[in-house]
Formats: structure tokens, sequence, C-alpha cells
């Protein structure tokens, strides 16, 4: 094991397989039980789960929440990958104590993560991180580090439930859905697949996700007229003009486009936008 395991932003980060281990997510776990057994947080004696679409984080959760579980502390796992924001909101609407998200995040493909957020759905406080810190190093020093195995107390739930209704509540759906806009959505196989779908399908709304960048050409996208919502090209010539004659007919058609990573000469010049920012543009676009 490569110690000591030191948190961050937000939460531990390591390479897979390398220092982001098994074994290393035990000990996190088990340094989160005992911080949950110490009785020093606020809320519900519970520890919520949840993991991204990265390699083996499915994996790394369902050994986080065994960890947990074999402590004598109820766990909520989810069953599917869910972006750290709804995970952070179900956290918060249900007053678990913690939270364990496995995500690296924006790190590359390499990388995986290990977060703790508290009972108010937020990161945890520098206090709480030093001494997790401390028990995470102590427990790796012990000789029988983990509990005796007890039946665990794991619930599966599905973190979208309390979400999307949360979010059509704070948002005019219902002129989004009037609009007959024409949508092409590529996730790039992220947590945030199939959300907007799901708070936008209507009759009235063409919704198309796709997983294959091939299928659909920027000529095609910008004759039919769609928005093109988070898809990704490389070394496209004269890119520059490009771009500059797009968002000039967008603006005469009324039309939104939605960048994600594009790149000039191996340089990212536009920046991530998120499902948030989407529906807040939404929001603007139509001035309700």
């Amino acid at each position: 094991m490569n110690l000591p395991i030191k948190f961050g932003t937000e939460g531990w980060r390591g390479i897979i397989a390398d220092d982001f281990t098994f074994d290393n997510v035990r000990l996190c776990s088990q340094g989160v039980a005992e911080l949950v057994n110490s009785n020093k947080l606020h809320g519900n004696k519970s520890v919520l789960i949840g993991y991204d679409t990265r390699f083996g984080s499915e994996s790394f959760a369902q050994v986080a929440a065994e960890t947990i579980a074999h402590n004598g502390i109820p766990v909520h796992l989810s069953r599917k990958p869910a972006p750290t924001p709804v995970l952070s909101f179900n956290t918060k609407h249900n007053n678990h104590q913690a939270a364990i998200i496995i995500t690296a995040s924006h790190n590359s493909y390499k990388w995986n993560g290990f977060k703790l957020k508290l009972a108010y759905g937020g990161p945890a406080d520098t206090k709480t991180i030093t001494e997790l810190e401390t028990q995470i190093a102590a427990i790796s020093q012990k000789k029988n580090p983990f509990p005796k195995k007890r039946n665990p107390s794991i619930e599966y739930f599905d973190p979208d439930e309390t979400y999307l209704p949360h979010i059509k509540n704070l948002i005019s759906m219902d002129s989004i859905l009037n609009s007959k806009l024409s949508v092409v959505v590529d996730p790039m196989w992220g947590v945030g697949s199939g959300y907007l779908s799901s708070l936008c399908s209507s009759n009235s709304n063409k919704i198309a996700q796709n997983d294959d960048l091939n299928t659909l050409t920027i000529e095609d996208a910008v004759k039919e007229g769609n928005i093109i919502s988070i898809l990704i090209y490389y070394g496209f010539r004269g890119w520059k003009i490009f771009v500059k004659d797009i968002f000039h007919q967008a603006h005469k058609k009324r039309q939104i486009f939605f960048f994600h990573s594009f790149f000039i000469n191996g340089k990212n010049i536009f920046s991530f936008i998120c499902l948030y920012q989407v529906i807040c543009i939404f929001d603007s676009f139509f001035n309700f």
C-alpha cells in the first residue's frame, strides 16, 4: 500500500491499480466508519455510497459499502452511476451523516478517487478531513484493521427518484417542452447520460442520445437545425472560421449550441459545460 493517504480538494485521488486499490479503498472506508461510530458527525447514522462510470468504480463502491456495513452502519448504495451533485443532493435530502463517492471528477482515465461528503451535502471540513487522515494512518498500522464480518445492511436506491422531481420544481420544464426543440446529446459515456432526456422528453421534443460520434457530422447538425450538446471534435481544419459562422447561424435561427472540450492545435479552447449550465441557458433563452 502506498501511504500516507492524503485528501486534497474534495477527496483522495490516485492512479487505478497503483495506489488506488481495493485495499486502500477499504482503509479509507474503515476510517469513515470509525468517524461515524465516534458520534461526532451530524445527521442520521447512515452512509450513502455512489460512483461514476470510470473503470472499476462500481466495484470500488461495493467494497466501500461492504466495509462500512461490516461496522454495523446502515449503507445506502446507488443502483447506478450518478453525478456528484445528484448524490450530494440525496445525502442532504435524506440527512445521511456521510457520503462516499467514487470518482476522480475531471482527472484523466487513469485516475479514480474517494470523495467524502457530510450531511449538508458538501465536502467534509478541514477538521474532519484531518481526523479522517489520522484514522486511516492508525488503521493501516493495525494487525487486524477491519472488524469481523457482520450481516451487512446495504440498501440499494435510485438517486434520480428524488433528484429529478427536485429539478422540475426549480425549472419551468413546460417552457422547454413546448419549444419543439431538437436536441442531440452525446454524454461521452459519462454519469450525465440520460438526465437531459429524462427531464425534457416529450412528443414535442426530439431527444437523441448519440454514443457514436461518427453517426453525426457537424454539417448535418447545422442543416437540421439541431442543438448540439457535449460533442467532441478533434483536428478540424479551419475551425476558428467555422465556430464564428456556426454561432452567427445560431443567432439568426435562435438555435443553441453547447460545446465541450474542443481542440485546436492540441489546445483545449472550450471548458466543460454541464447539465445545470444547459438548463440555465434554456431558462435564459426562453425568458421564463
